[in-house]
């Protein structure tokens, strides 16, 4: 586990997700074999999975957003974990796919539900 995580329950983990605003964190969840990330407020809109690069205006230190955003992504990517943002639109959830040097959003999540 690393600096500032903390698991809970035997299948949630708080993480550090530094840049938007002080204290800010993520809750990974893994259950049953399956992942999800919630980001908190590391992202704001879809647009910035492929742009993850694209701060908000209340990002509070620009480059560690950047950061956390790329890392968060990856994660999910790497995890096969359904990204859970509290700020996007219906339909919520999508998993992370890496194409190229971007992101891209996969919204096909309730085929994947057997993974």
């Amino acid at each position: 586990m690393g600096a500032g995580e903390h698991a809970m329950c035997g299948c949630l983990t708080l993480k550090p997700a530094p840049g938007h605003t002080p204290g800010q964190i993520r809750l990974d969840l893994d259950s049953r074999g399956k992942r999800a990330i919630f980001p908190g407020d590391a992202l704001h809109n879809p647009v910035q999975v492929p742009l993850w690069k694209w701060n908000s205006v209340f990002c509070e230190d620009r480059d560690l957003a950047r950061k956390t955003r790329n890392i968060l992504l990856g994660d999910c990517v790497e995890q096969g974990a359904l990204l859970m943002p509290a700020h996007f639109a219906p339909p919520h959830a999508a998993y992370i796919k890496f194409k190229g040097d971007r992101f891209q959003l996969d919204w096909d999540f309730d085929n994947k539900r057997g993974r």
